[in-house]
C-alpha cells in the first residue's frame, strides 16, 4: 500500500521528477557532444546525421524548459456576505476538521468540487481555493454536500493540494518533452521518454486514488457513512447524467446559435425525463463496475464506498434539505453561468422547441423530396407494411441500403420515425399545432387543450404496441387527407437532390478508383470482401499510396468486415491518392459491384 505520509508521497514525485531531468538532460546533452563528434572526428561529415542528432537533442532540452501558467478562475467568486448559509457550512466543516478556510470560493458549471493551492510554484505557496459546482449543488442534500466538502477538505488536511501541484509541473515536463522530441521525428530518442511518463503516469495516480481513499474518510468521519455513501452514489449517477444533458440537448442548441438562459433548470428536468430513465439501468451499471484501471486518478465507485462502510465510527443525522437552499439568488448565480449572450442567443427552454423543430422540418422536405410519389397515404403504407417501410427507409437514408451490421432493424425503425415524425409534424403545424418540449423528452403536438405525442405514437406503431388508427383518427380530426403532401421551395429541393457525398468512379484496368469528400464520405455496412452480413467496423490506418507513400500521409477509414474476414480491412481497398486542402481522397476498389455500391450508398 502507498504510504500515507506526505513527506513520502512528496519524495516520491520529487525524485521521480529529478530522475526525468537527469535523463534528459543526459540525452539532450550527449546527442548534441555526438553530433559535435561527427562533425570534427573526420573529414567526411555526414551533413544529414549531425543535423539529426543536433534537432532530437536541442527538442530534448527545449522540452525540459518548465512551463508555469497562472490561475484561471472556473467561475464567479462568492463570499460570506453574499452568500451567509453556504459559507457557514464550508465553515461549520473546516472547523470540525481543524482546518483554516479557503481564501476563495468559487462557483462553477459542473456536477463536482474540488480544491487547489492557487499561484504559487509546483504547489508551495499560494492560495487555498475552493470550487463548488452548481450542478453538484443541484442534486445533493446538506448532508451529502457537508460530506464532499470534508473529501475536499480533506485533501488540504493531507497535503495532497500541494503535492498536486508538483504532480501536475512534472506532467506538464513530460508532455512537453515528448512532443518537442516527437515534432523532430525522433522515434528512438522518444522511446525512453514515454517509458518514463508511462511508469510516473502509473506510480502517481496509484498514489492519487490513495489520496482520495484518505479524502472519504473525512467524509465519514464529518458527516456519516450513509451521507458519504449516497453522496458518492448520487454525484457519480449526476455526473453522468450531466454529461447527457450536455450532449443530447445543450450542444445542439450551441450548433444552432442558441444557449439556455438557466442551464441547471433543464438539468433538473433532465434528471427525471423519460430520455433518462431509459438509460437509468444502464448508467447504474456503468457505475458499479469494480474494474481499475491503472491510470485512473478515483478508485471505482463500488470500492470507494466499501471502503465508506468499512469505515468506524458512529452515524451523524441527516439533513436531507435541498443543497441548492443553501444559495442565495439561486437563479441570477445560475444565469451567469450560461454562455455569455454575445455568442449565443438566449432562449427560455420553453422557446426551444421550434428550434428543435427545425430539423424536423428539413427532415420532411427530404423525405418528400427523396421518396418517388411521396404522400400521407405512402407513409401510412411505409408504417403498415414491413416489406414497404424497409424500400422507405432506403429511399430516405440509402447508406441503409445493404446495411448488415446487428443493428439493422433498429437503424431502418430509427429512419422511418424520424423521417415521419417531421412529415406528419409539418402537415400538423400548417392546421394550427404548436411544438412543444421539455428537456428529455420528445417534442409533442399542442393544439389548445389537445395534446398529441406524435413522436410515442409513431414509436408504438413501429413496435407494434399501438395501432394505426391511433395516428389516422388524429389526421383526420386535423384534416390532413392521404394525398397530401409536404411543401418544398425550389431552392430547398435542388440543395436536397444532391448526393449526401458526391462519387466519382474510374475504371483503372481490372479495378476502380473512387473519389469522394472524405469528411462526408461513407462505406457501405456490409462486407467489403464477399458482400455478405459485416459483423464489425474496424477504424483502420491506410498510408496513402500503398507500401510507397510517404510515412506521415496517412489517414484513417471505418472499413466494415463479416466474422469470416475479421482482421483483413487492409485487403477491401487501398488509398491511392487524398488531396487535404480540398478533402478529396481516392480509393482503389477490386470489386466493381462493390465500387458502385459504395456510389449508392453516398447518394
Amino acid at each position: 500500500m502507498v504510504a500515507r505520509s506526505l513527506t513520502l508521497r512528496a519524495a516520491i514525485a520529487l525524485l521521480l521528477l529529478v530522475s526525468f531531468y537527469a535523463v534528459g538532460l543526459a540525452v539532450g546533452a550527449g546527442l548534441i557532444a555526438f553530433a559535435f563528434w561527427g562533425a570534427t572526428a573526420s573529414s567526411s561529415v555526414n551533413v544529414k546525421g549531425v543535423v539529426i542528432l543536433l534537432a532530437a537533442g536541442g527538442s530534448v532540452l527545449v522540452g525540459l524548459i518548465p512551463s508555469f501558467s497562472s490561475w484561471k478562475p472556473p467561475g464567479p467568486r462568492v463570499d460570506e456576505r453574499e452568500q451567509p448559509r453556504l459559507f457557514g457550512l464550508i465553515r461549520q466543516v473546516a472547523q470540525q476538521m481543524g482546518q483554516p478556510m479557503p481564501a476563495d470560493v468559487y462557483l462553477f458549471p459542473e456536477v463536482n468540487a474540488f480544491v487547489v493551492n492557487a499561484g504559487g510554484v509546483l504547489g508551495l505557496g499560494g492560495k487555498r481555493v475552493l470550487g463548488v459546482g452548481l450542478g453538484l449543488l443541484a442534486v445533493t442534500n446538506v448532508s451529502q454536500l457537508k460530506a464532499i466538502l470534508a473529501h475536499e477538505f480533506g485533501h488540504f488536511a493531507g497535503g495532497d493540494a500541494r503535492l498536486s501541484g508538483l504532480t501536475w509541473a512534472t506532467r506538464g515536463v513530460m508532455i512537453r518533452t515528448l512532443q518537442s522530441v516527437s515534432r523532430s521525428g525522433s522515434g528512438l530518442v522518444a522511446r525512453p521518454f514515454s517509458w518514463m511518463f508511462t511508469l510516473y503516469l502509473r506510480i502517481t495516480q496509484a498514489i492519487s486514488r490513495q489520496q482520495e481513499l484518505i479524502a472519504d474518510e473525512w467524509g465519514v468521519r464529518i458527516a456519516g457513512k450513509t451521507a458519504h455513501a449516497s453522496g458518492l452514489r448520487q454525484v457519480a449517477l449526476a455526473g453522468a447524467t450531466w454529461n447527457l444533458f450536455m450532449r443530447m440537448e445543450v450542444e445542439p442548441l450551441a450548433q444552432l446559435g442558441i444557449a439556455p438562459r438557466n442551464l441547471f433548470e433543464g438539468f433538473r428536468r433532465f434528471s427525471s425525463s423519460s430520455a433518462l430513465k431509459a438509460r437509468e439501468a444502464q448508467l447504474q451499471a456503468t457505475l458499479t463496475e469494480a474494474r481499475r484501471d491503472p491510470y485512473d486518478s478515483h478508485p471505482p465507485l463500488a470500492e470507494r464506498i466499501a471502503w465508506a462502510h468499512a469505515q468506524s465510527g458512529s452515524e451523524s443525522a441527516l439533513d436531507t434539505t435541498p443543497a441548492s437552499s443553501l444559495l442565495e439568488g439561486r437563479e441570477t448565480l445560475e444565469a451567469g453561468l450560461s454562455p455569455p449572450a454575445g455568442q449565443f442567443r438566449k432562449m427560455e427552454w420553453s422557446e426551444v422547441a421550434p428550434v428543435r423543430a427545425l430539423g424536423l422540418e428539413r427532415r420532411a422536405a427530404h423525405v418528400q423530396v427523396r421518396v418517388e410519389a411521396m404522400t400521407v397515404q405512402h407513409a401510412l403504407d411505409a408504417l403498415a407494411q414491413p416489406a414497404r417501410r424497409l424500400q422507405f427507409a432506403e429511399a430516405v437514408d440509402p447508406v441503409l441500403i445493404e446495411w448488415t451490421l446487428p443493428d439493422r432493424r433498429d437503424r431502418i425503425e430509427g429512419s422511418v420515425l424520424s423521417a415521419l415524425e417531421g412529415y406528419f409534424g409539418v402537415l400538423l403545424t400548417a392546421r394550427g399545432f404548436t411544438w412543444r418540449s421539455s428537456p428529455g423528452e420528445p417534442l409533442r403536438l399542442e393544439k389548445g387543450e389537445q395534446i398529441f405525442p406524435l413522436h410515442e405514437v409513431l414509436d408504438g406503431i413501429l413496435q407494434g404496441k399501438k395501432p394505426l388508427d391511433s395516428l389516422t383518427v388524429a389526421l383526420d380530426g386535423a384534416g390532413v387527407g392521404r394525398s397530401d403532401t409536404v411543401p418544398v421551395e425550389d431552392k430547398l429541393r435542388w440543395e436536397l437532390e444532391r448526393p449526401r457525398c458526391e462519387v466519382k468512379l474510374e475504371p483503372r484496368g481490372g479495378r476502380v478508383i473512387v473519389y469522394a469528400d472524405l469528411p462526408t464520405f461513407f462505406l457501405p455496412r456490409c462486407c467489403g470482401i464477399c458482400r455478405k452480413p459485416a459483423a464489425q467496423v474496424t477504424r483502420t490506418r491506410f498510408t496513402v499510396g500503398g507500401f510507397f507513400g510517404k510515412a506521415e500521409d496517412w489517414l484513417e477509414l471505418d472499413v466494415p468486415t463479416c466474422a469470416q474476414h475479421e482482421g483483413k480491412a487492409r485487403k477491401v481497398l487501398s488509398v491511392r491518392s487524398y488531396r487535404p486542402m480540398v478533402g478529396e481522397v481516392g480509393i482503389e476498389v477490386k470489386d466493381a459491384g462493390y465500387a458502385e455500391l459504395i456510389q449508392t450508398v453516398n447518394g
